[in-house]
């Protein structure tokens, strides 16, 4: 359906930096792998969310909003 689940991979930004993450289950995440399981906050965050959507993250360094750019 084009939105992000389990198995995405999810090009995003952050202002003009931009970021991509495969999002998997919490056994196979791995952040220095840019493989971020669906439990975590951002993960939480941009679940559903299709291209061109917007979203806040509450992270310990503040509150992020990134835009999702590519959903593969």
């Amino acid at each position: 359906n084009g939105a992000v689940t389990i198995g995405s991979v999810v090009t995003m930004t952050n202002g003009d930096r931009e970021m991509t993450y495969a999002f998997v289950g919490d056994l196979e995440a791995d952040p220095s792998q840019k493989k971020l399981s669906l439990l975590s906050p951002i993960g939480r965050a941009v679940e559903g969310k299709v291209v061109g959507e917007t979203f806040a993250v509450d992270l310990p360094a503040g509150r992020v909003t990134y835009t999702v750019k590519k959903i593969s």
